[in-house]
């Protein structure tokens, strides 16, 4: 049920997001998530045969400590129970403490302000990095286009030469039918030549700016669909970005004033312990400990603390990293 439970989570969250990419808010998947989680969990209990069942576990529950009570009288350990962990009455795990309950809400909150916070903070560079990406295809653009313009005034310039090539033939060609001479014939001749070779080296030339010519206006054409299309997904995630901004704004307000309340309901003493040791720590003040090891440190906690713990009569910190312990119920 757990893996079906992980399961259920990113199915939920997956589709949100790939429905609804401009959405930054996880608390909408949260909620979709939770009504298919506990529908999952009600059609698990009648498969199970545990549904409509409360009753009957009260009933037992019932049974059971009457149970308790009458073998704690017959076997006169009630003084021994206030001293040690009853035999009896070990399965059944005491309360959690109070002020450990006060904390751990605390804690949540603290943890959603530093979350908030950080996605506050990271605004800006989100922001900075959309408007480079903008930037930057409207740079490569402009190059295109600043290549294509180059290309047609080397087309016009080649043209130009050419002509004058032209002329230049039909100069000499006119001085052929005016010369007397042999010498000055095969001279003009020999220019002509000169010239024609020219013309053709230069229409080479044109023919391969022509087709660049081409080849830029496709990528032209491609290159301003693309800068239209970066302009308005930038512009929408810009906005996003902005509604963003001034969500987490709007929550962080409210944080802190749930913040300032559930911290008023806190001993000052207990307070200054918890918040020395959160901006000691940097993450979490207040940690579970599962098979006497501390979920903060990662560390065995020492049996008599273990046991303390169990207690859940008083705060009780670890001996190695300092936090203040609870035990998972």
């Amino acid at each position: 049920m757990h893996t079906d439970g992980w399961l259920a989570w990113t199915r939920a969250h997956w589709e949100f997001f790939r429905d609804k990419p401009q959405e930054f808010d996880i608390r909408p998947p949260g909620k979709i998530f939770q009504s298919e989680y506990a529908a999952f969990i009600a059609n698990e209990n009648v498969k199970l045969g545990s549904a409509n069942q409360l009753a009957n576990l009260r009933e037992s529950l019932a049974a059971r400590i009457d149970n308790v009570d009458r073998t704690r009288e017959g076997t006169g350990c009630r003084e021994t129970c206030l001293r040690q962990p009853c035999p009896v009455l070990s399965p059944i795990s005491p309360p959690m403490n109070p002020i450990i309950e006060q904390l751990l809400v605390l804690q949540d909150r603290d943890q959603r302000i530093k979350s908030h916070r950080a996605q506050e903070k990271a605004v800006p560079t989100e922001r900075a990095a959309l408007e480079a990406k903008r930037e930057a295809t409207k740079a490569a653009f402009e190059t295109l286009r600043d290549q294509s313009k180059h290309n047609e005034v080397e087309r016009r310039k080649l043209e130009v030469e050419a002509q004058t090539k032209r002329d230049s033939i039909a100069k000499y060609r006119t001085q052929q039918t005016q010369t007397r001479k042999n010498e000055e014939f095969q001279a003009l001749i020999h220019e002509i030549q000169a010239a024609e070779t020219e013309i053709r080296a230069i229409e080479d030339r044109e023919l391969d700016l022509m087709e660049a010519a081409e080849k830029l206006g496709v990528e032209l054409k491609a290159g301003d669909a693309e800068l239209k299309h970066a302009n308005e997904s930038i512009a929408r995630q810009l906005k996003d970005l902005d509604d963003k901004a001034a969500n987490l704004a709007k929550r962080l307000a409210e944080l802190a004033v749930e913040r300032e309340t559930l911290a008023s309901a806190v001993d000052p003493d207990t307070l200054s312990l918890y918040e020395r040791i959160l901006k000691s720590k940097g993450d979490v003040a207040v940690v579970p400990i599962e098979h006497e090891i501390c979920q903060g440190c990662h560390m065995k906690t020492p049996g008599t603390t273990v046991s303390l713990v169990r207690a859940c009569e008083e705060l009780v910190q670890d001996p190695n990293c300092g936090r203040i312990l609870y035990r998972v119920i």
